[in-house]
């Protein structure tokens, strides 16, 4: 019969799980450790795992006033032709707190299957190969929940910078209509413009300048939204849960051939 378990508090989670000593001294046979001639390797041998499920997205974003920059770098940034919808602060914060949860309980719900398997399987039978089965597992598990105990603490940061880059944009976007505004009246000639050669020079910088900066806000936003995409699915959690099923039952046949 089974019992209701609740989950762990966001903190316990957090501190994570504290594999059994046997994981720690005699890893599984095939498995990469740090100190191996191959301590490169991300997925652990015999594992069925992406290496996305290990490691978090890169956030590639550009600086917005580097005075280094290469023109070539600006118009090489891919983004689209259509205009950004920017955000209310409101909306931001609604958005972070709705990735935070759905990341915090990917987190949870990954270390309750990597304490399942542990207790579990661990009871079942003291057998080499349960316990090389159960060690390989325990070693996937753990290096998803390491990735998303990241993501949860890379959060506040990146929305920092989703803040920041939406301001920004929303600011020089209004700049540049004024600018685009007064170029157009200056050619008019039934305007009654007074701009000198010097102040359209000036103008025409300005225009250049505001749109490479709205173009990479625009492009950081876009990388920004992806990331957070990225992090709102639940692929990690889903190959948990097979994983989970696939091991108890490798192990359940296993014990049971041996009676």
């Amino acid at each position: 019969m089974s019992t209701t378990e609740l989950p762990p508090s966001y903190n316990d989670a957090l501190q994570g799980f504290v594999p059994p000593p046997e994981y720690n001294s005699t890893p599984a046979a095939g498995s990469t450790t740090a100190g191996s001639s191959q301590g490169s390797r991300v997925i652990p041998m015999n594992s069925n795992a992406r290496e996305e499920y290990y490691t978090p997205s890169r956030l590639n974003l550009v600086v917005l006033d580097d005075p280094n920059e290469d023109p070539l770098d600006i118009e090489a940034l891919q983004v689209p032709s259509i205009e950004y919808q920017v955000k209310t602060n409101d909306e931001i914060q609604d958005l972070y707190h709705s990735i935070h949860t759905l990341v915090e309980d990917k987190f949870i719900q990954v270390n309750r299957n990597t304490e399942f398997i542990h207790k579990k399987i661990r009871s079942m039978y003291n057998h080499y190969y349960i316990n090389n089965l159960r060690n390989q597992t325990l070693e996937d598990f753990i290096k998803i929940k390491e990735k998303l105990s990241k993501e949860l603490q890379s959060l506040p940061q990146i929305f920092q910078y989703y803040k920041q880059f939406n301001e920004t944009y929303g600011q020089v976007s209004n700049e540049l209509k004024v600018i685009k505004y007064e170029l157009e009246s200056a050619v008019d000639h039934e305007s009654n413009s007074k701009l000198t050669e010097g102040d359209l020079l000036n103008l025409s910088n300005q225009l250049k300048t505001k749109s490479n900066l709205l173009k990479k806000c625009h492009f950081n936003l876009i990388q920004i939204d992806n990331k957070v995409k990225t992090m709102s699915d639940s692929e990690e959690v889903s190959y948990v849960l097979k994983e989970r099923a696939r091991v108890y039952n490798m192990a359940t046949d296993f014990v049971r051939n041996q009676q």
